[in-house]
């Protein structure tokens, strides 16, 4: 009966932290992603084709910025 419970407790804190993580982790890609946004206005905002600075995420999801245009990749 030990056994079992230890084994129920150490699933759930393994459950527990994994949601905690699960949590910071996103929240920690919000803010970076709010920063970018901040510093750079055209942030995930030029479509395919358009001029783009790379590094800076200015092209849409999908897109990469090669050579100076949003291109798929």
């Amino acid at each position: 009966m030990d056994k079992k419970l230890v084994i129920i407790l150490l699933v759930a804190a393994f459950l527990i932290f994994a949601v905690a993580m699960n949590y910071f982790l996103n929240s920690a890609r919000e803010s970076a992603e709010n920063e970018l946004r901040s510093n750079n206005p055209l942030f995930h905002t030029v479509p395919e084709g358009g001029d783009c600075v790379e590094g800076r995420g200015d092209c849409q999801g999908g897109l990469t910025c090669v050579n100076g245009t949003c291109e798929s990749y």
